[in-house]
């Protein structure tokens, strides 16, 4: 249930809201993003309304674009199954890293950065930092099959047939984590990358 008086302030706000909407849509020149301005803060405020986290908000975003529209899709392309674009990498790299800094004791941070890519598997690399010296997010172009081999050899034992099955294969070696995630937008939501936040972490404590 909604916080009676953080609800309250949300719904006088939202009322306001649409007054401000109704005058500046009428305006005879306004800008050309207003109305998506105006819907986001919309959003913001039903969040606020029902006191949502940030997670539950994730969770609705990513439902929204991309789940409820693979149940009916318009197209052959479904969008949950979809490649991703180097945009929602960056967007899953972006939740993924400042969800592990939640975790992250003071000073440390992690650096995100994909190092190979196909059209079926994503290499991606965790790399534990001092926050002063974390990398931006990258994407470098080494083959698949050589980050394949180095993931294998950080355990050390051969890699599993079809990595497809696995979902997200995680492999710790050293100060760095290597994620194998097929390539499709199932895998790199933004909500997704707060769920794999959540597993690194349970792997860390065990």
């Amino acid at each position: 249930m909604p916080e009676a008086q953080r609800a309250q302030s949300a719904a006088a706000q939202l009322a306001a809201l649409v007054d401000e909407a109704k005058e500046r849509l009428d305006e005879p020149v306004r800008p050309p993003n207003l109305l998506a301005e105006l819907l986001g803060r919309v959003d913001d405020l039903v969040y606020d309304y029902f006191g949502l986290t940030k997670q539950e908000i994730l969770l609705v975003e990513d439902t929204v674009k991309y789940v409820a529209p693979s149940m009916q899709p318009t197209s052959s392309m479904v969008p949950i199954w979809r490649p991703p674009t180097k945009k929602d990498r960056r967007a899953y790299a972006s939740v993924l890293t400042s969800s592990l800094a939640e975790w992250a004791e003071p000073g440390s941070s992690v650096s995100v950065a994909l190092i190979a890519r196909d059209d079926d598997l994503t290499v991606v690399r965790l790399r534990l930092c001092a926050t002063a010296d974390r990398a931006a997010y990258e994407e470098q172009q080494i083959e698949l099959g050589k980050a394949l081999a180095t993931v294998a050899e950080a355990v050390d034992t051969p890699l599993p047939g079809n990595l497809h099955r696995l979902g997200n294969l995680r492999v710790y070696a050293g100060d760095d984590l290597y994620m194998v995630k097929p390539n499709r937008m199932r895998f790199w939501t933004r909500s997704a990358a707060r769920v794999d936040a959540e597993r690194i972490v349970v792997d860390l404590w065990h």
